[in-house]
């Protein structure tokens, strides 16, 4: 099994190439990012007893009923943890009687597969996006980040159907999507502000309401406005554990508000018709992504469903990255970043360690 810090030297080896400016055909771009999404698979799929929610689906995979089961009527779809989609999954491989990892491979599988055409169709700096995707939000979340990190790149993935004026295909994965986790329901947003002009006094008023309500406590207010609408649902007790919790840190709606300003003022440089269809579109998610992210942030529990929008800083920070004057030392600043990351989630260092006791079914110590 390649260790964590192999895959990590060839990521940014690869957003070298975007650095250099290097052209490649479509072709070539689209190989070289499948062979790096391969090893991401192999890495997260073929992981065991690892962090970050692993035991809770594997408990959840092993008390899966087969199709047997179903059909004889000594269990049912809604007996397995998760939307639909999820428990389907779970319920077609435990037909079959195989080993949890195998869940865990088809799902980092659909992951990536999702990711690696919302890169293709979102940027021209692929290797960029995919270093920032790894730092800010693969390892972060848990590898796959499972149901929803899954349900994340869908999204993504129908999105750019949107883009392209495909709706009803955007529809079609939006609904994929949700099946595999129902936060994937903020992606609709999208679609009802896919239109909506934008204006600096516009973006400067997002970005000054959105850090003003991150510093704010509405938790309390929150939760009681919701509360009642989803007391009959699962997910009430997430709200009882985000009264015990404080809400997450509000920096990084004030590292957003900043790259959203910035990208605003570099609107000069996409100025042909397709470069500034994609900025117009782009800027948009991240507009509804600082909002949405203000207020769940305020919700511990479930804050990390402002994530799904967020995502939208990885195709946006490379467009920044790879302007004239500043390439230099805000690409130096990026792999400063990664590099950072990547030694915070691996620490040896138990009080700082992030992902602990990493091992894949190949070998019991990656390490």
């Amino acid at each position: 099994m390649i260790p964590y810090w192999v895959i990590y030297i060839i990521i940014l080896a690869l957003s070298i190439l975007d650095f250099l400016g290097l052209k490649f055909s479509k072709e070539a771009r689209s190989s070289l990012l499948a062979a790096a999404v391969l090893l991401l698979i192999l890495f997260s799929g073929l992981r065991f007893e690892s962090d970050n929610d692993y035991a809770t689906y594997a408990d959840i995979y092993e008390r899966a009923p087969g199709l047997g089961d179903i059909f004889k009527g000594r269990a049912e779809l809604s007996d397995v943890y998760g939307e639909f989609l999820f428990g389907l999954l779970c319920i077609l491989l435990k037909t079959f009687n195989l080993p949890t990892y195998v869940l865990f491979v088809v799902m980092s599988f659909i992951t990536f597969y999702a990711l690696h055409k919302a890169i293709l169709s979102f940027s021209t700096y692929p290797f960029t996006v995919l270093l920032l995707y790894v730092s800010m939000h693969f390892l972060a979340g848990g590898f796959t980040q499972i149901r929803f990190g899954l349900a994340t790149t869908l999204s993504w993935m129908a999105f750019s159907y949107l883009y392209n004026g495909r709706t009803k295909r955007y529809f079609l994965y939006l609904l994929l999507a949700c099946l595999f986790h129902i936060s994937a329901l903020i992606g609709l947003t999208v679609y009802f502000f896919r239109s909506f002009r934008l204006n600096t006094y516009i973006v400067y008023g997002a970005v000054l309401v959105s850090c003003i309500i991150s510093f704010l406590d509405l938790s309390g207010l929150m939760i009681s406005a919701i509360a009642t609408a989803i007391s009959d649902l699962r997910y009430a007790s997430y709200l009882d554990k985000s009264e015990l919790l404080s809400k997450t840190n509000n920096f990084s709606i004030l590292l957003y508000g900043v790259v959203t300003i910035i990208f605003w003022h570099c609107r000069i440089y996409y100025a042909d018709v397709r470069s500034k269809k994609l900025f117009d579109f782009l800027l948009r998610v991240a507009v509804l992504c600082l909002i949405s992210s203000a207020f769940f942030i305020q919700l511990y529990i479930i804050s990390r469903i402002a994530l799904l929008l967020q995502m939208v800083f990885i195709f946006i920070i490379p467009m920044i990255v790879c302007l004239p004057r500043v390439r230099y030392y805000v690409y130096f600043t990026v792999w400063v970043y990664a590099t950072f990351r990547y030694q915070q989630f691996f620490t040896v260092d138990p009080d700082i360690r992030y992902i602990h006791d990493y091992q894949n079914v190949l070998f019991l110590d990656s390490e």
